[in-house]
């Protein structure tokens, strides 16, 4: 399988703020097309969220 720039795996650290949220940094946002006010579904699976 080729390798491209959107294959590549991303990582960064963010804190989870005192209300409960956790902010997804800007370029993850605009790789993945998300717009002001998207619904983003969110799964807990054991030991991680996806």
């Amino acid at each position: 399988m080729k390798n491209n720039s959107k294959d590549l795996s991303v990582g960064v650290e963010r804190a989870i703020d005192s209300l409960g949220r956790l902010v997804l940094p800007k370029e993850m946002r605009n790789a993945l097309n998300f717009q002001d006010n998207q619904v983003v579904n969110i799964k807990l699976f054991k030991n991680h969220i996806l």
